[in-house]
């Protein structure tokens, strides 16, 4: 016997968007291990786990699905690259809590306490793909760094937190003779221990972060970096990695131009409040910022209805 089934173009779109539904609810992504790496360029110990990095990561395959950041704490003061971010790389250290001194690796927020031997077993038995999915999007101005993280997921995740920085590629020769430096934390765009995101399967979870750009840096070397963790473990669950392309040109914004986005951000890079855009420039920095935020100097970032992007900075006093 036969069954005959009488379809509709109805009946079929339906079908459709119930097949592309339940594939996206188990979508996967290719992991990525986000390796944190506490170290010094005066640390005699931390030579033999910079070769242990170039021979087991970046100089193999695993170089694509491992990110390597270095962070440089006061072990030796007198290490520039310490010297030229002493906060940041300390809040990381904190904010682990297990780093007594260096070198020490934390892959994908556990701590590695074994030999570097055994590095390229651990890496390749990690999970090879996760359920969440992270987009970076840098914008480089004349003083500024801007990205734009998007983070999706096919799966709920309760007590998720998302970690960005940028790093650069340095080349300095300390006195344990490590010579080349790739991956350095310059700057974190959020505390050590993220910031609490709500990425649902749903609705993604999109954050604009900015940080102050500084001369040091050669922005042709420099990447930003992000982790999403889950917040009571500290586990890494993804992360994520791009170029940043620059010097971008900016153009002069000026008070009579027509605002498409605004957005206010503490001199951290934080943001703190998104004023009504469609006004002029010059409407919006008068307007200033609520009361309810404390005194400070702030950065006003602007796109304009002519896709011009330029900042503005104030002193807010309550």
């Amino acid at each position: 016997m036969f069954h005959r089934v009488i379809t509709s173009p109805m009946n079929v779109l339906l079908c459709l968007a119930l097949v592309l539904l339940a594939c996206s609810a188990h979508a996967q992504h290719g992991r990525v291990t986000f390796a944190d790496i506490f170290t010094n360029s005066h640390c005699g110990p931390c030579a033999s786990m910079h070769e242990a990095v170039d021979r087991h990561i970046s100089r193999t395959p695993r170089a694509d699905n491992v990110i390597v950041v270095y962070h440089h704490i006061r072990v030796y003061a007198d290490d520039p690259i310490y010297q030229a971010n002493q906060v940041d790389p300390t809040e990381r250290a904190r904010y682990y809590t297990q780093v007594q001194g260096t070198p020490t690796v934390f892959f994908n927020g556990v701590r590695w306490n074994g030999a570097y031997a055994d590095w390229p077993q651990y890496l390749d038995g990690l999970p090879a793909t996760s359920p969440v999915g992270i987009s970076l999007q840098p914008l480089v101005t004349a003083d500024s760094v801007i990205v734009t993280v998007t983070v999706n997921t096919s799966e709920v995740l309760p007590s998720t937190s998302l970690y960005v920085g940028i790093v650069e590629d340095v080349t300095y020769r300390g006195r344990n003779g490590v010579e080349d430096h790739r991956g350095v934390l310059r700057a974190a765009f959020t505390p050590a221990s993220g910031i609490s995101i709500d990425a649902q399967p749903a609705a993604a979870s999109v954050q604009r972060l900015a940080i102050a750009r500084r001369s040091l840096w050669d922005i042709s070397k420099c990447r930003v970096v992000a982790a999403v963790s889950d917040i009571a473990t500290k586990s890494v669950q993804q992360a994520a990695q791009v170029a940043v392309q620059g010097p971008s040109s900016v153009g002069d914004v000026t008070d009579m131009d027509v605002a498409a986005e605004a957005q206010w951000f503490s001199l951290g890079g934080m943001p703190v409040f998104a004023p009504r855009a469609a006004l002029p420039v010059a409407e919006i920095v008068r307007a200033g910022l609520p009361t309810s935020i404390p005194s400070g100097l702030y950065m006003l970032y602007v796109r304009t209805v002519t896709g011009t992007v330029g900042w503005r900075t104030i002193i807010h006093l309550r």
